[in-house]
């Protein structure tokens, strides 16, 4: 009876190619979570034949009743869901990695409760997906078994794959073995080595989330083509091929490190960097679950990018997570790994900016979280803010009125300060108009002995001589170049 009926809606669900088509059932599979409990969904997988549609049971539990389950740890990949099966009656579309996963756990590993992120969280409730998230490194911890799974492309090499447990008895050569030469026990196994070189450079390991998934992980079983192996014997495999110390090895490493004390936030943020995920916000609430000091941080994918931006410096600076004298390299780290290339410099300074207004703008308690302390230089004293670079370019009355101040501040040194502004109109002028006000400054109000023109060009050449507090300046718009006086 359930066969006929798996059937007649996979020839409803699915075209001749297997793509998904237009669910015509309810909507969703989706009760709402009891906001009262800690608790989560599970899915259960039906048991059926290979050739037969994915049919599920997604089910409620709470934390306190000590689900029995496994959690899930896979690439979700590029594009959309291509795929269709079944949940709670309903047609749910999942990406083509996922839909391989679960025909492998339906016939390798059936009779499991699964937690599986993509299904088991509601990703179109933001409520809902910033509590689950919270909780996600509770969940990989209390999973009987994390289960990573690398893919269906692996089912060639089979016969490749050598009697792991026989090898975990020989000790591997690979710390006298060069980067890249395989220890003596795979040397003359091509095919072998060629399946370890393909599973350490898998894309898994590039994933960001996997990374908590499996320091949390108090068991850990990995899956590839039809192969499952224990973690401990899949890494000694790794160590023996010698390809590096990234990938899996960087992962176990982390594992036997956990508590260490090195896995602060602001460790694990520079550590990972470079690790990929598809929401940027990921880059920090992907790893604060697993840190030694960052517990508490409240996750919401409601908050724009700036916003989080400013939270995350807020609590780093109020529990402590980084030295004063640091401020503007964790600032910038943090502002790359939540907006890339937005953060460019240049794309800030040309933003329209409006004042803030409120009390909360007035921070008068220096032991405010939002009171950050810097050292810093005065570099000089702002007397005149010249016209916008499309007056200088289009209004000829304001270049002369801008000459004028030039002029009348720099007396003992007219020569240099109108062959460098006569260089910076032409620049603007022959250039698109991206570039802050001119500024003319004077040192002798802030106790320097010289002033110049800041240009935008001068500035390009000689920045690298200037103090970093020359960033503070040009985020507010205001470009000065000045020598500090002698001793």
């Amino acid at each position: 009876m359930r066969q006929s009926r798996e059937e007649e809606e996979q020839s409803q669900s699915l075209n001749e190619s297997g793509s998904a088509l237009p669910s015509t059932a309810q909507s969703s599979p989706y009760e709402p979570l009891n906001a009262d409990r800690d608790c989560t969904r599970l899915l259960r997988i039906e048991v059926a034949k290979d050739g037969d549609r994915i049919v599920c049971t997604l089910f409620t539990v709470a934390f306190g009743d000590r689900p029995k389950f496994d959690a899930l740890s896979y690439m979700w990949g590029d594009g959309k869901a291509e795929r269709s099966i079944t949940v709670n009656g309903v047609d749910y579309g999942v990406r083509q990695n996922l839909w391989d996963a679960l025909h492998y756990l339906r016939k390798h590993v059936p009779n499991t409760d699964y937690w599986i992120d993509a299904i088991c969280i509601n990703q179109k409730d933001v409520d809902e997906r910033n509590g689950q998230v919270r909780m996600m490194h509770h969940i990989y911890s209390r999973a009987q078994t994390v289960v990573v799974w690398l893919g269906k492309s692996y089912a060639e090499y089979e016969t490749a794959l050598p009697d792991l447990k026989a090898l975990q008895h020989q000790i591997p050569s690979s710390q006298s073995a060069a980067p890249g030469e395989p220890a003596d026990a795979a040397r003359n196994s091509p095919a072998e080595r060629s399946l370890a070189r393909k599973l350490y450079s898998d894309n898994y390991w590039k994933r960001l989330w996997i990374i908590q998934e499996i320091a949390q992980a108090q068991k850990i079983k990995v899956c590839f083509g039809n192969s499952a192996t224990e973690w401990k014997l899949f890494t000694h495999f790794m160590i023996m091929h010698n390809f590096g110390s990234d990938g899996p090895i960087r992962l176990e490493r982390q594992r036997e490190e956990k508590y260490s004390g090195s896995n602060t936030l602001l460790e694990l943020l520079r550590r990972h960097r470079d690790a990929e995920c598809q929401d940027r916000k990921d880059k920090v609430y992907g790893l604060v679950g697993m840190t030694s000091d960052a517990r508490g941080f409240l996750i919401d994918y409601k908050k724009s990018s700036f916003e989080r931006w400013t939270e995350v410096m807020e609590f780093m600076n109020k529990h402590s997570l980084f030295y004063d004298k640091d401020i503007l390299d964790v600032g910038h780290l943090i502002k790359f790994l939540l907006m890339g290339d937005e953060c460019d410099p240049l794309q800030q300074i040309m933003r329209s900016y409006a004042p803030r207004e409120g009390d909360d703008t007035d921070i008068t308690d220096p032991d405010n979280h939002r009171s950050f302390e810097l050292q810093g230089a005065v570099l000089g004293c702002v007397i005149y803010v010249g016209p916008h670079p499309s007056e200088i370019v289009g209004d000829l009355k304001a270049v002369d009125s801008w000459t004028e101040k030039i002029q009348a501040n720099y007396r003992e040194d007219l020569g240099n300060a109108h062959r460098d502004n006569d260089t910076m109109i032409q620049v603007l002028y022959r250039g698109p108009v991206i570039y802050p006000y001119p500024v003319v400054a004077v040192g002798q109000e802030a106790g320097f002995k010289d002033c110049k023109v800041g240009l935008v060009a001068r500035l390009r050449e000689t920045q690298h001589q200037i103090t970093q507090v020359l960033t503070i300046a040009v985020s507010f718009r205001c470009l000065i170049e000045m020598e500090h006086r002698g001793n």
